[in-house]
């Protein structure tokens, strides 16, 4: 195979063009929006502060009760819930 990162090789992902070129688009659409933040220092701090809410959000929206390893352990995991 060996048409991309060697990891990928490796693990056995293929390249898929079209899928390569739409990552780029869109990685080059982020550098922009993070350019146009990065001229307001106002802006930028308003941008990492919303990112940072965000991430503790979704990390926080799944927390609770036993985790899954303890579930199993436990014998009570019920593998429909993962």
């Amino acid at each position: 195979m060996n048409t991309g990162d060697p990891l990928a090789d490796a693990l056995g992902v293929p390249f898929h063009h079209e899928t390569y070129m739409k990552l780029g688009r869109y990685i080059s659409s982020v550098r922009g929006e993070q350019a146009k933040l990065r001229n307001s220092a106002e802006d930028w701090k308003l941008a990492i502060s919303a990112g940072m809410k965000s991430s503790a959000d979704r990390l926080g929206a799944g927390i609770g009760g036993q985790t899954s390893y303890q579930a199993a352990a436990a014998g009570t995991l019920d593998s429909h819930l993962i």
